[in-house]
């Protein structure tokens, strides 16, 4: 359960934290046709929706794909994907993204039965800078996100997205936050810091995270990480280190 049960945190303080064991996670068929392509089989929303670039060094699970989805929803995210198919258009100036998710009961994260439940997300994107989307759960309502996810500089990039979830237990929901790499002190580093805010049925709470991701050796990275979580029962703190060992 990692730190989030002690925490009552919504944002998921590491983002590769799941139950002990072994489980399939995703297996798909990717077909290309023309200016599309199909893919089906067991997938992930937190793989292809409500992404930026510029959030993926941090640790915390909400610069991934955001709480709302997560907290509303659950799954398919990391670490449980579920059935579904996902439709991809890329041009110049446009790329859409569109998927049906089926609810299921897994073992191991292999399918034991569909349920009647379902998730629907649509995404557009307009010169690799902005996204807009939607999302449609059969018996938990709707969400919508906007997001602004851009390189500023050779070394800087910046991202902001916002969602609402008017009918959701969270309904509010933004985060930003920069990247720094890689370089300008070492060529294969990054810096970077991300703040988030959510107004959930509990009431509000923040994250505030700070991160360098450190390039060792070739096969080693490490990444030491500060967080501050500000709820509305008190303030905590969480220090990490993180190690890759890339085989």
């Amino acid at each position: 359960d990692g730190l989030d049960t002690r925490l009552m945190d919504i944002y998921g303080v590491s983002n590769n934290v799941a139950k002990p064991g072994v489980r399939l996670f995703e297996a798909w068929y990717e077909q290309p046709i023309g200016p599309f392509s199909i893919h089906a089989g067991l997938i992930a929303a937190d793989q292809e929706f409500v992404l930026a670039e510029h959030s993926t060094v941090l640790l915390d699970a909400t610069f991934g794909i955001v709480a709302m989805l997560s907290y509303n929803i659950g799954n398919p995210v990391y670490p449980v994907a579920a059935p579904g198919a996902s439709l991809h258009y890329d041009s110049e100036l446009v790329k859409l993204r569109a998927a049906f998710y089926a609810n299921q009961v897994e073992s191991h994260g292999i399918p034991q039965d569909v349920g009647g439940d379902g998730l629907f997300i649509n995404e557009v994107e307009f010169l690799d800078m902005f996204k807009l989307g939607f999302w449609h759960h059969t018996t938990l309502g709707d969400g919508y996100y906007a997001i602004a996810d851009k390189q500023l500089e050779r070394y800087i990039g910046t991202f902001a997205r916002v969602s609402y979830a008017p009918d959701s237990p969270l309904s509010v929901y933004a985060d930003t936050g920069i990247r720094i790499g890689p370089g300008p002190l070492r060529k294969r580093d990054f810096a970077s810091i991300g703040l988030a805010f959510a107004r959930t049925e509990i009431g509000a709470q923040t994250i505030v995270e700070a991160t360098y991701q450190y390039l060792v050796k070739g096969w080693l990275t490490m990444q030491p990480d500060a967080q501050l979580l500000l709820t509305r029962t008190g303030t905590a703190g969480v220090f990490a280190l993180r190690a890759v060992v890339a085989l």
